[in-house]
């Protein structure tokens, strides 16, 4: 049976309170079964009726790592969520698309409406509709949110955590309106359950005790605060709120109130602690008011950005949405990241939401003597005006007089650089009307039920910013380039851009590019960031000092890494370690926040850091051991390569293989890659650290790894456009190759540095390098040499529009071929020079003699098992047949090369093949179909690089106006018949 489809005006259903859930009113629920398809809706959802940007959605599709292939499936998951809900529904709008969504359709703009309809019932006291407003918010829930989409819950975790919030405050509040209303069996039904779910949850346990208080049932009443007492201190270590002691006191007094009081249903509306308890103080016979410390340091004057995460940090802390226990929030991240300064600027904005006091010490969690949580709680009592002498001795004994002191009160916390999660709990009040701010350089993963921000570098407009708030804005504004130098080399850091500023507004004279030059020094930019007691390194350096021996080395190691970030296979192979046990040493990092963890499998650091890891190493590791590191570093990316290379593109000839026996490194651990896909998904990840690492090994004499990059890596260079990175690689291994003088390697690198320099349009050069390739191909007798530098000499020929002449080349090549002793290489070989020559005949108007050509060169592609030369193969059959006029034999032959491309991930000729595929169409008339494959063409355009994005661009345009002008033609025929 076949599901029903959406039409663009049919009302519709869309559910997240549960699994999601999307149906047509009145025709049952609509087919959305593609995972992509469903967490693209489900985002889309979060924000109904708002742009969501394509960025924001790759993210919630596939993670930090996405595939190449990311753009052009997003665009195919637009299309199928359109067919299914309506065009009108899932619109275009900059930067990415919105979900259109009308009032009573999405359940959870309808169970958030209720809430506050709720909410304002409760506070003019209506119990009838809040009971009734909480009953059909509550009724909208089929389970989890996003249970059926983990990855993209993850990713929403605070959206989610505060849906799940206000449903609890709607429970709570129904169960309230339910006493009020004296429907104490129904509330003692909902509120069993509720006490159960939530055992920490002290509100559900207050309600249960007083509605079976009130219907008779005393022992259960007390037997349900015995739990949750115990629970309490199990769990978290601390007693009851003051609330649920009071009820406790009550019922074993035998009251039976009539109906829940003020102090059984809610607190007041306002008023602080004092002003609640001035009334009753003489009868309960309260204590004289205590001191209100107020400890806090000054707030920074020029706190910049964090504005997410501050709003976040006050909505959990302030003291209005008490809840059962008092609130934790942590604040952790790698020195220098401005922890402090985001704490104390929630601490001051949220100061007069603590009447009672403000608390702030320093715990010296990175010290060597950090504070000792019975000598920070003796202090804390001493601030209340307890007296030394009335001191409990030990740390339990403070801990529990501390608490009960704090009972009531309204008192913010601010635990300053704490080390672990034993040295916070003793120090954590257990009054609902409490909080507590912590910072630390450890994640602190202990805390239960503790909101966690991990801090991250600020982006590049809150560090802008920043800097300009030291600096000035009219130097910043007057220099922006070299603004943007600073800010580079910074990092991200508020500690190293707080310090660069600081130089530059205390010396007038220094132009922020000074600062910047200064700053480009790899050597000394630690050195820079230095200004009287605040310094970049010293900040690191306390960190990396509390790591153990193991840790500072892999730290150290990670510092030598040649890109931006690392996998785990990669550094497995480095340690010369199991997986599973670099995996742990990676995450103890991240845990200290020395390292970031992108995606699981990869690491990386920020600049800074790395810096100073790799001058750790230049201190602390032998020279010998620097040169084994870098040695086993390049090596892998090496064989990583030459193993995606064979999988991507058998068949091709290429240099002997590497040497592993006698090099006295550990054994390389191969990648296994199943299949293309895989490979090709490899090499993505690991594209910028393959250059850097033919770098690194031109950097330090590393020759016999360094020459062999380019060799393994142009066809993946170039079949994905990254021709700069290509051009990259052969520069820093042709320096090396010649100090090994080998004529066979030097030659090699000659011929591909000449296809980089080519495709670059750079021609001089290009040629140079094929001539100096040919020279010594022939000196040495190579016959394969002088093919590949032949063959070369005449692509560049065509591309200088000198036809006749690369037919020469070609002819030469393909004499040279012929005479290759029998076997795979030949066979390829010879194929790949009737491709170039039939190419050139096609580029002479010779269509039956390039199609001869490509026939045979299309024989050997496919014999070799060289995917993307028979795609390449495959259109050039077809534009002969197109140059002919010939659509409907041109047509076969652009779609399965169209095809053949995208499965190796050759977007460039994809995206040829495709508008070629649309001007055909275009001829034969099938206009429909030519408008869909010209927009695949345009799709794949963003994953484009270099100049091939201008080429293929200019090619899709050129096919597009083609196709409007038939259009147009089309629909003026239909008008005038």
């Amino acid at each position: 049976m076949d599901h029903p489809q959406a039409t663009p005006d049919a009302g519709l259903r869309f559910g997240l309170l549960g699994p999601l859930a999307v149906g047509a009113a009145g025709a049952g629920a609509l087919d959305v079964s593609s995972p992509k398809v469903r967490t693209l809706l489900a985002v889309l959802l979060l924000e109904a009726n708002q742009p969501v940007s394509r960025e924001r959605l790759v993210l919630a599709l596939w993670g930090e790592t996405p595939p190449a292939t990311a753009t052009a499936a997003l665009n195919n998951a637009v299309l199928r969520l359109r067919r299914t809900l309506g065009q009108e529904r899932v619109r275009t709008a900059a930067p990415g698309y919105l979900l259109a969504v009308e009032p009573g359709e999405f359940d959870v703009e309808s169970f958030e409406s209720l809430a506050r309809a709720a909410g304002e019932a409760r506070s003019r006291g209506d119990w009838q509709a809040l009971e009734r407003a909480c009953t059909t918010a509550l009724a909208l829930w089929r389970g989890t949110p996003l249970a059926d989409l983990p990855d993209l819950a993850e990713q929403e975790t605070p959206r989610l955590q505060h849906l799940q919030e206000t449903r609890l405050q709607t429970l709570e509040w129904r169960a309230e309106a339910r006493l009020r209303l004296g429907q104490e069996q129904d509330a003692i039904r909902e509120l069993t359950l509720a006490a159960a779910e939530h055992p920490l949850r002290e509100v559900f346990h207050e309600q249960l005790m007083s509605a079976l208080h009130r219907v008779g049932r005393q022992a259960d009443a007390l037997a349900v605060y015995r739990r949750i007492r115990t629970t309490l201190a199990e769990e978290l270590g601390i007693d009851p709120g003051p609330r649920l002691v009071a009820l406790h006191q009550r019922i074993l007094a035998a009251e039976h109130p009539a109906a829940p009081d003020a102090a059984d249903a809610a607190d007041p509306p306002d008023g602080t602690l004092a002003d609640r308890t001035a009334g009753t103080a003489e009868s309960h016979g309260a204590a004289p008011p205590l001191p209100v410390p107020s400890q806090l340091p000054a707030a920074p004057a020029d706190f910049t950005g964090r504005s997410a995460e501050a709003a976040l940090l006050a909505d959990r802390l302030d003291a209005a949405g008490a809840g059962t226990g008092a609130r934790v929030c942590t604040v952790t991240g790698t020195g220098g990241l401005g922890k402090t300064s985001l704490a104390l600027h929630v601490a001051h904005r949220l100061a007069d939401r603590f009447p009672d006091g403000r608390l702030y010490v320093d715990l010296r969690g990175v010290a060597s003597d950090p504070a000792d949580p019975a000598d920070v709680l003796a202090d804390f009592l001493r601030d209340f005006g307890v007296p030394d002498e009335a001191i409990p001795v030990g740390v339990d004994a403070r801990a529990a007089r501390f608490r009960s002191l704090l009972a009531g009160r309204r008192v913010l916390l601010v635990l300053d650089n704490a080390r672990d999660s034993a040295q916070l709990r003793p120090l954590l009040p257990g009054s609902p009307e409490c909080a507590t701010l912590v910072t630390g350089r450890r994640r602190l993963p202990g805390l239960a039920g503790a909101t966690l921000v991990d801090l991250e570098r600020l982006d590049d407009g809150a560090a802008r910013e920043l800097f300009a708030a030291v600096v000035g804005a009219e130097r910043t504004g007057a220099e922006p380039e070299a603004t943007e130098e600073v800010l580079a080399h910074c990092a991200g850091l508020p500690l190293a851009l707080r310090i660069a500023a600081a130089r530059l507004s205390h010396r007038r004279g220094w132009s922020v590019a000074s600062m910047a030059a200064r700053l480009a020094d790899h050597s000394r930019r630690l050195d820079e960031l230095r200004a009287d007691d605040l310094a970049v390194r010293a900040s690191f350096l306390t960190s990396y000092e509390n790591l153990g021996t193991g840790s500072q080395q892999v730290f150290r190691l990670l510092g030598m890494m040649p890109g931006p970030d690392v996998s785990l296979l990669a550094m497995a192979a480095v340690l010369d370690r199991p997986v599973a046990d670099t995996e742990d040493a990676l995450e103890l990092l991240v845990d200290a926040c020395l390292l970031e963890s992108p995606a699981p499998g990869r690491y990386r650091m920020h600049d800074l850091l790395r810096v100073f890891a790799a001058e750790r190493a230049e201190l602390e590791e032998s020279e010998s051991g620097r040169a084994q590191a870098r040695a086993r570093i390049v090596r892998w990316y090496l064989l990583g390569m030459t193993e995606a290379d064979q999988v991507l593109f058998p068949g091709e000839a290429r240099p002997e293989a590497l040497d592993t026996s006698d090099d006295g490194l550990p054994p390389y651990r191969p990648l296994g890659f199943a299949d293309r896909a895989r490979a090709l998904e490899w090499c993505t990840a690991e594209r910028v650290n393959l250059v850097h690492a033919a770098q690194l090994a031109g950097r330090h004499a590393l020759d016999e790894y360094g020459w062999r990059f380019c060799s393994v890596a142009w066809a993946y260079f170039y079949r994905t456009s990254h021709i700069e990175d290509w051009l990259a690689t052969a520069d820093a291994g042709l320096a090396g190759v010649r100090r090994l003088g080998r004529p066979f390697a030097e030659a090699t690198v000659l011929v591909s540095r000449g296809a980089a320099l080519m495709r670059l349009n750079q021609h001089d050069l290009a040629r140079r390098s094929f001539l100096d390739a040919l020279a010594v191909r022939e000196r040495i007798g190579d016959l394969s040499g002088q093919i590949a530098a032949l063959n070369n000499l005449g692509l560049l020929a065509r591309q200088e529009a000198r036809n006749s002449e690369a037919r020469d080349f070609h002819r030469r090549g393909l004499a040279l071929a012929l005479q290759l002793p029998e076997g795979p290489t030949r066979g390829f070989t010879v194929g790949s020079v009737y491709g170039n020559l039939g190419q050139t005949e096609l580029a002479l108007g010779n269509h039956e003699e390039a199609r001869a050509c490509l026939t045979r060169a299309l024989a050997g592609a496919r014999e070799a098992g060289n995917a993307s030369s028979e795609a390449a193969v495959l259109r050039d059959i077809g534009l002969s047949w197109q140059g002919q006029g010939r659509h409907e034999e041109a047509l076969p032959y652009l779609e399965e090369a169209a095809a053949v491309a995208a499965s190796t991930g050759y977007r460039v000729l994809q995206a040829f093949a495709l508008a070629s595929q649309g001007e055909v169409l275009v001829e034969l008339g099938r206009l429909d179909r030519a408008g869909e494959r010209l927009a695949e063409a345009r799709a794949l355009l963003p994953e484009l690089t270099g100049l091939t994005v201008d080429e293929a661009a200019g090619f899709i345009v050129a096919a597009e106006r083609a196709y409007r002008a038939a259009r147009h033609r089309s629909n003026v025929r239909s008008l005038t018949a």
